[in-house]
């Protein structure tokens, strides 16, 4: 567990994503994300210039691992392009929780699969689907040795994680399945965002808040929420809006593609408001990432997409 913990922070340069792929000939991934999910997050390649960027966003280690082999499975293919990344975890208090990663743009699908199985993944069928049971990468087998199943769809849709979630992510493709109506509206007010997060079910955020003590002790408060959403944007300054205690209560304000941020103000208070905008200058930010790529690689706290 405390390794496990220790794998909640991760930094992400974000060069390699690339808007370009047309959202309407590709299914929303939001569509495909698993009922019963205990934490969803995402980041999508909108009006991004050629900067370097340095993006936060708390994952647990298994989403990290899934997000390596991503990166080390596309590096045989320099044509690719990412336009969309989401993350979903399941119950993240058990060892064996179910994990996947789904991505959206243009893959080079006989070029991936031939690198994937040089690699020492084994091909299979699911409903007609090509499926690759995929090992741990070498470097990792001792701290983490699970099989996970890549499926790449139509060129156009990756999907990478445990068999369980992988199976029903193909399902719900192959039966156009729409998305659940909670998460498809908390989704709404975010999806415009540079990374984002929806925790639904409550989990161990200790190494989070930690880290966000020394950026925005109210952010890291914040955290300590069951149910959460944050959306957060780089520019001129770092901007965190969130809003707690998302439930299918909420009323629905907005539509896939709208945002509701006029909502959100901070008001005087001891503890956090339930909706706030939290602004972070962007060199105090740079720094305090700075601090967290710092940290020994064995925390692996930080990981670079280059």
């Amino acid at each position: 567990m405390a390794a496990f913990l220790r794998r909640l922070i991760h930094v992400l340069a974000f060069v390699s994503f690339t808007p370009g792929l047309s959202g309407e000939s590709v299914p929303n991934l939001i569509a495909l994300v698993p009922t019963g999910i205990g934490l969803v997050a995402g980041m999508e390649a909108l009006n991004r210039d050629a900067e370097s960027r340095n993006l936060f966003i708390p994952l647990p280690g298994k989403s990290l691992r899934d997000l390596d082999y991503l990166r080390s499975l596309c590096g045989a293919d320099p044509a690719k392009s990412v336009n969309e990344v989401l993350f979903a975890d399941d119950h993240l208090e058990r060892p064996d929780f179910a994990h996947t990663l789904m991505a959206r743009g243009n893959f080079n699908t006989q070029i991936l699969y031939k690198s994937a199985i040089k690699q020492g993944a084994v091909p299979e069928n699911y409903r007609g689907v090509l499926i690759l049971r995929v090992p741990s990468l070498a470097r990792e087998r001792s701290e983490f040795d699970e099989l996970t199943w890549l499926a790449i769809i139509n060129s156009h849709i990756l999907l990478l994680g445990t068999p369980e979630y992988v199976r029903l992510e193909i399902d719900r493709l192959l039966t156009g399945s729409t998305p659940d109506p909670l998460l498809a509206y908390q989704y709404a007010t975010v999806r415009r965002d540079d990374v984002w997060w929806i925790i639904v079910k409550p989990y161990d955020t200790s190494i989070v808040r930690k880290a966000l003590m020394s950026l925005s002790p109210m952010l890291a408060s914040v955290m300590n929420h069951s149910s959460l959403r944050v959306g957060t944007r780089y520019g001129r300054h770092v901007e965190f809006e969130y809003q707690t205690e998302i439930s299918s209560t909420t009323e629905p304000t907005a539509s896939i593609g709208q945002s509701n941020r006029s909502q959100f103000t901070i008001v005087a208070d001891e503890r956090p408001p339930s909706r706030g905008l939290i602004k972070v200058g962007r060199a105090r930010y740079q720094q305090w990432v700075s601090q967290l790529a710092s940290r020994p690689r064995s925390h692996r706290q930080v990981v670079s997409i280059r």
